[in-house]
């Protein structure tokens, strides 16, 4: 019986505890990237991506969810600490979202579900689009 109740519990937390396992990094430092010259206009989201990530940001946090499939990552960058770049992993797709104010960064952290708050949220933040 014991051995039950533990196997449940067990099994529950597979799925239920995936958040727990969450990564956070952050890094304030000197800013050697004008972000208004920032050139991705007409690059693919995957080279913007890479330029934004190669690129020397005032303000830089991640995290990270350890899960397979859904909400797996994101990155916020910034130059002013107020407003950034934010890229978000989702199903092993990632996705530029520009503009994106610190305060809708800090919400997504500080979610109980990221996943949801991203969901519910994600039609408000611009999504980048290559010109190409």
């Amino acid at each position: 019986m014991i051995f039950l109740l533990f196997l449940s519990i067990f099994w529950f937390c597979d799925f239920a505890c995936e958040a727990q396992d969450l990564e956070h990094n952050y890094v304030v430092g000197p800013q050697f990237t004008n972000c208004d010259s920032l050139p991705i206009e007409g690059t693919s989201v995957v080279e913007a991506i890479e330029l934004i990530r190669k690129a020397d940001f005032r303000y830089h946090q991640n995290f990270r969810l350890t899960r397979r499939q859904g909400f797996q990552s994101g990155n916020f960058y910034s130059c002013d600490v107020a407003h950034g770049y934010m890229i978000i992993r989702y199903d092993g797709v990632e996705k530029l979202y520009v503009n994106v104010p610190k305060s809708a960064w800090e919400s997504l952290l500080s979610n109980p579900d990221p996943e949801l708050y991203y969901l519910k949220n994600k039609a408000l933040w611009q999504l980048w689009k290559s010109s190409e």
